[in-house]
């Protein structure tokens, strides 16, 4: 998984490095105006860059927040980009250097529509304690169960790293195991 993530960011950054114009879909989401953010910062000035908010422009949300990988194609086919100005373009390179020197770790979209940040650490609570509540499990399960419940857009490789992280620190202890036949991870409390 961390292989795959790192190949995503190596293409995305090689793509950036190139003066050809740059169309970046968004939704109102965090995850999606710290991409954004990146995108206006490490691109070229001379690189043209176009938006395409999908937010409100498609039936697929979640919360009230919308991700264009919550949609299928044919409902993102009608929309088309906007030039992106240079004073947005700016302060959205501006703020990019802000989150990236000072943020917290985590981001999430406030009530507001802003981002809001916390620690790292926020969720390895809501970990620990669906854990404590259901007892040993796959890690799938677990972090499937802790993204459903929570109220906004949490992926699921960031909280593969935190209960990776939270293993690392003798908090919880992976467990070889099968699930259907086929080899899996479960994941207890440690001691």
């Amino acid at each position: 998984m961390l292989r795959l993530y790192v190949e995503n960011q190596r293409h995305l950054l090689a793509a950036l490095a190139e003066p050809e114009p740059i169309v970046v879909w968004v939704g109102n989401n965090a995850h999606d105006k710290l991409m954004l953010a990146m995108v206006a910062r490490v691109a070229s000035p001379a690189t043209p860059l176009s938006v395409v908010d999908i937010t409100g422009q498609v039936a697929f949300q979640y919360m009230g927040q919308f991700a264009v990988g919550m949609c299928p194609p044919d409902a993102l086919l009608p929309l088309s980009p906007a030039a992106f100005s240079g004073t947005g373009r700016a302060r959205l390179a501006s703020q990019w250097d802000n989150w990236k020197t000072h943020g917290e770790g985590w981001r999430e979209t406030a009530v507001d529509g802003g981002v809001v940040e916390y620690p790292s650490d926020h969720l390895d609570t809501r970990l620990l304690a669906r854990l404590a509540e259901s007892g040993p499990q796959p890690v799938l399960r677990l972090v499937g169960d802790v993204m459903g419940r929570y109220p906004g857009m949490v992926p699921d490789t960031f909280l593969f790293w935190r209960l990776d992280t939270l293993r690392s620190n003798g908090q919880v202890v992976f467990i070889p195991g099968t699930r259907d036949g086929r080899k899996s991870i479960n994941v207890e409390l440690a001691g």
